[in-house]
């Protein structure tokens, strides 16, 4: 039950930092980026269908599917490693 209840904390926190992140995206300094990317290599750790989602999001949708990569490249690896999962 602990688990289950850390892990629901987790992508509440994951979620609030995506919400943050797109917030801040729109601003003149780009901060918003890498807590989007933050928030979803949460809650693609933490939930198998978010992972599944995205891939199937960067499958239909190429350019988002270019940047992504292009983002992968420069990521270390416990923020890119779940990202590179997602890869179509």
């Amino acid at each position: 039950m602990k688990t289950s209840i850390l892990t629901l904390a987790v992508q509440v926190l994951a979620v609030g930092l995506l919400d943050f992140g797109l917030v801040l995206s729109i601003s003149p300094i780009p901060v918003g980026a890498p807590i989007v990317l933050i928030a979803l290599s949460i809650l693609i750790m933490t939930n198998p269908k978010v992972a599944k989602r995205l891939r199937d999001f960067r499958r239909n949708h190429p350019g988002v599917d270019r940047r992504i990569r292009q983002i992968e490249e420069k990521t270390p690896g416990p923020i890119g490693e779940p990202l590179r999962r997602t890869d179509p």
